[in-house]
Formats: C-alpha cells, sequence, structure tokens
C-alpha cells in the first residue's frame, strides 16, 4: 500500500515593487464625468508606496481642455502625469489619459 503525501502550496510573499523594478501591476481605472468623486475617493485611500502604477481614464468630450492631472495632484503624494504614447511606465505614479 502506498502511502499519500499531501503537498500544501506555499503561499506566495507579495513584495512591493520599487521604484528599480520593471514588473509590477498597471491598474487601469476607467470612467465618465461622474468618475471623478470615485477616483478621488481611491486616491485618498491608496498608499503612495503601493508597488504599482495607476492609469486614469475619463470620457472627455473631444478637444476639450482637461484639467483632470492637475486636480489628481492635489488628492495623492504619488506624482501625477499625463500619459503620452511610448511612455514608460514607472512604480508608485499616476498617469492621466
Amino acid at each position: 500500500m502506498q502511502k499519500k503525501i499531501r503537498v500544501t502550496p506555499k503561499k506566495k510573499k507579495i513584495i512591493p515593487a520599487d521604484h528599480k523594478t520593471t514588473s509590477f501591476p498597471i491598474v487601469g481605472i476607467g470612467g465618465s464625468a461622474g468618475a471623478l468623486e470615485a477616483f478621488r475617493e481611491l486616491l485618498i485611500n491608496l498608499s503612495d508606496k503601493s508597488g504599482m502604477a495607476f492609469v486614469l481614464i475619463m470620457h472627455l468630450a473631444p478637444g476639450h481642455k482637461s484639467m483632470l492631472t492637475e486636480v489628481i495632484a492635489r488628492l495623492t503624494k504619488m506624482p501625477v502625469s499625463e500619459i503620452r504614447n511610448g511612455m514608460v511606465l514607472e512604480v508608485n505614479h499616476v498617469y492621466i489619459t
């Protein structure tokens, strides 16, 4: 009779990414004009060292000049930038479309 061996998978230790890493989660969050309050609630309750990058996408009228980058920058200690094509994303940053 063979003895059954039970293998328990090891729990992966979650280690926040540091600023030198090139591997970290990128969180995309989208919304329409009413999403500003949800963005605010998220950012004021979020650690500035979460180990993630955040891309906030808000639906705006074409040609509309947005002040979202400036508004969001007042809500978090993370650097906030308007995202550009080809930009390299960094950990613990917020990007606005």
